[in-house]
């Protein structure tokens, strides 16, 4: 038995504290401790019961661990080692006293627990129970857990000239199958839900697949082997660049679309298709086109929200075609005032015909409906070119080239489906049957080839009259425009007129038909008609058959 004295007792001890990896030892939470225990000044030899407690103070304080009891510890020439194991716990990078009890008697006062040089560096790491190193916290909730206010983590290569990166490697033991997951990075919020994740899975033999989460269900973007796919909605804010590839845009079920050859992008959907082009207000927005290596844009389609107008064209601001927000659309004009508003010329060709009109007839190959309510003509036609047509109609077949149709019968007030001249004036009304010339609502003079030429009519080929005229007190009443002068002639020579002898602009030939009539008391009757040197001369009867001048109608026809 050996006796310690309270007064005398002298206790030197030296702490060897060795932190060994967790993932090494599973003992990684016990130290060693060596102490040397004198009875006054002598050194101790014997075998003695200790007991060790650990302490958050020096003194009083709270106890951290269980208590360890060792009951023969071989303390020879003053000396003793033993090794002690507290928990990892027990040790949270707080401050710790070692209070020592020999055979009932506590050692006062306690020894601070220091760290050794070396594992001064280690200060900030903690090891719980489970082997999980906490970097910055003593609740590690995995294997290496790092937290900081601001966490962060480096990596630097400081070989100038280096033969690899810096670099972070995720590896799975167990040999990749078809589809294995080699590696995972996952982002946390405050209450430990999973937010976000990328993780890298192998594909087969060498291929592979890197996907980004920010739903835990099922992936947002993947990049699997030449290919990234993007699922969701996507906002895009720089330059996408994509080198001998295609970039696919795909909605819902669709993505069976083959591209052609010569694609750059798709826009695929299972249902509607929409692409939008949006800007700020007074920005236009658009697609342009041109030669990189010219540096000029060759064409473009654009909008312009200051002025709510698309224009389509090739080259910017001189639109071909532009659209306005009231759906009017100009051809080579900005600020279009029709519906279609266009300069320059228009030129319709080798147009299908898709409808068909009342009375089973199908379209033509320009069609121009009228809304009654917007305008006043279904088609307006003008020209400043006083030797061209305003309208010019051809074709080279056997069908009409101008072709109306209408039910307006024509009359002296108005109507007609076609209507030529002032129709407040003078006009020629044409309907299905009938053609009327008028002025101001009254009968007016209609003049057929009235420069020359003949006129044909009916089945027959009935030529109208090639000249008339009603001679009355001897001169011309009425008559046809080409009777120049009309003579009385003396043929019976007895000293009074006989005969009237008509001239007309163009001789009458002696193959031409001449007929006239004379005035009686009781009625008109044939008088004797001749042409001579291309005159017309004209005898009257009288009633008691003696001959002498009296009115006279006629009328010639060239047969």
């Amino acid at each position: 038995m050996i006796q310690i004295l309270k007064a005398t007792t002298s206790i030197l001890i030296t702490v060897f504290l060795t932190l060994i990896p967790t993932w090494l030892q599973a003992q990684q939470s016990s130290f060693t401790y060596q102490g040397e225990l004198r009875s006054n000044g002598s050194p101790v030899n014997d075998s003695l019961g200790m007991t060790f407690s650990l302490f958050d103070s020096i003194a009083g304080g709270s106890q951290a661990g269980n208590d360890i009891f060792i009951p023969d510890v071989l303390v020879n020439n003053g000396l003793f080692t033993v090794d002690l194991d507290f928990g990892a716990t027990a040790f949270n990078n707080s401050e710790r006293w070692l209070e020592i009890c020999v055979d009932g008697y506590v050692l006062s006062p306690r020894t601070k627990i220091s760290r050794s040089p070396y594992s001064i560096q280690t200060r900030g790491i903690f090891v719980d129970a489970n082997e999980n190193v906490g970097i910055g916290t003593t609740h590690p909730q995995a294997q290496m857990h790092l937290e900081a206010s601001e966490a962060n983590l480096r990596m630097t290569t400081t070989d100038g000239s280096p033969t690899t990166v810096s670099r972070l490697q995720l590896q799975t033991a167990a040999a990749p199958g078809i589809f294995t997951p080699l590696g995972r990075l996952e982002f946390l919020d405050e209450q430990n839900n999973l937010r976000a994740s990328i993780t890298g899975t192998a594909a087969g033999g060498t291929g592979s697949i890197l996907s980004f989460n920010t739903n835990p269900n099922f992936p947002q973007m993947t990049l699997d082997g030449d290919k990234t796919t993007i699922e969701g909605d996507t906002l895009i804010n720089g330059i996408i660049e994509s080198t001998n590839s295609i970039l696919h845009v795909q909605k819902g079920a669709a993505g069976n679309v083959v591209p052609h050859i010569g694609s750059t992008a798709i826009f695929e959907s299972d249902s509607t298709n929409f692409i939008s082009l949006l800007t700020a207000n007074n920005v236009s927005s658009g697609i342009l086109f041109g030669t990189p290596d010219e540096g000029v844009l060759d064409a473009n389609i654009t909008f312009s929200s200051a002025s709510d107008r698309m224009t389509i064209g090739t080259s910017i601001g001189g639109a071909t075609i532009s659209i306005t927000d009231s759906d009017r659309v100009g051809v080579n004009n900005l600020l279009p005032q029709a519906d279609l508003d266009i300069d320059g010329d228009l030129i319709v060709r080798d147009k299908q015909w898709t409808g068909l009109l009342p009375g089973g007839l199908d379209f033509g190959q320009l069609t121009v409906a009228q809304d009654p309510s917007s305008s006043l003509f279904a088609v307006d036609a003008r020209s400043s070119d006083d030797n061209l047509p305003t309208i010019l109609a051809t074709n080279n077949g056997s069908g009409g080239v101008l072709w109306a149709q209408g039910v307006s019968d024509v009359s002296l007030a108005g109507g007609g489906v076609i209507v030529i001249g002032d129709q407040s004036g003078l006009n020629m009304g044409i309907d299905n049957n009938e053609i009327m010339a008028r002025n101001a609502g009254q009968p007016s003079t209609l003049f057929l080839n009235e420069s020359g030429g003949e006129v044909s009519m009916g089945e027959n080929r009935i030529h109208p009259a090639l000249a008339y005229g009603y001679i009355r007190n001897q001169s011309l009443f009425s008559g046809s425009s080409n009777i120049v002068s009309i003579d009385i002639l003396d043929l019976f020579a007895d000293g009074e007129g006989d005969t009237f002898e008509i001239t007309f602009t163009t001789p009458l030939n002696t193959s031409d038909i001449a007929m006239a009539t004379d005035a009686s008391t009781t009625g008109r009757q044939f008088a004797s008609t001749q042409i001579t040197g291309g005159k017309l001369r004209i005898t009257p009867f009288s009633e008691a058959s003696s001959f002498q001048l009296s009115d006279v109608s006629f009328v010639v026809y060239r047969p």
